[in-house]
């Protein structure tokens, strides 16, 4: 695989799985602003899971449809350059790997926005976290040092969203690796769920 069809492969699991991620978690991403407004407050009066609100608040349609557009032409256009054939049992593979991804990302916002019950402000740590960490893998993982890798492996396991699938899929499954990414989503989703639960418990109010 040439050097560019490498990039654009794991871009493409980069866009495609962060478009699904905000649709689904945008109100995990704007969970400062919801608290500082005092919009949180309301929702524990409310009959409902509190996660579950902020989840349902809203979702970045353009953002979905910008990234998934990109992250679509680029997957199409790596499959090409590698001469993949994506059969039933790709696809079999791909939907979970994708979903693991989405959700993965999930967890990790869910984390950010749960510090926000300790810190009152938590967008700088989102920023490192999320943003800046995910910035990492749009290029192969075997270019950075062995502590970057070993954090985007097993700390803030970001190489699960794009680096092991891809691999997966244009080394000629040479690599599977990837194949525990739902695995690996679940374990960061459950711990940032804990996460969430404990701050929820010494959440005081911080809204005007």
């Amino acid at each position: 695989m040439d050097i560019t069809a490498r990039k654009h492969s794991f871009g493409s699991f980069v866009f495609l799985t962060y478009s699904l991620c905000i649709l689904i978690f945008t109100g995990l991403r704007d969970f400062e602003g919801i608290t500082h407004h005092g919009e949180f407050d309301a929702y524990l009066t409310k009959p409902l899971n509190p996660l579950f609100q902020v989840i349902a608040r809203r979702s970045d349609v353009m953002a979905t449809f910008g990234h998934g557009a990109m992250g679509l032409v680029l997957f199409i256009y790596s499959a090409n350059q590698t001469g993949v054939s994506f059969r039933f049992s790709s696809l079999a593979v791909l939907i979970p790997v994708l979903a693991g991804g989405v959700l993965l990302q999930g967890g990790i916002l869910l984390f950010a926005a749960s510090l926000t019950f300790w810190t009152t402000k938590s967008s700088e740590i989102q920023s490192l976290l999320f943003y800046l960490m995910r910035g990492f893998i749009a290029y192969p993982l075997s270019i950075y040092p062995t502590l970057i890798r070993y954090l985007l492996t097993y700390i803030l396991p970001f190489a699960f969203v794009s680096y092991y699938p891809a691999q997966y899929f244009y080394r000629g499954q040479a690599s599977r690796v990837g194949l525990y990414t739902p695995a690996v989503a679940l374990l960061v989703f459950g711990f940032a769920l804990l996460v969430w639960r404990r701050g929820l418990k010494r959440y005081s109010s911080t809204g005007h």
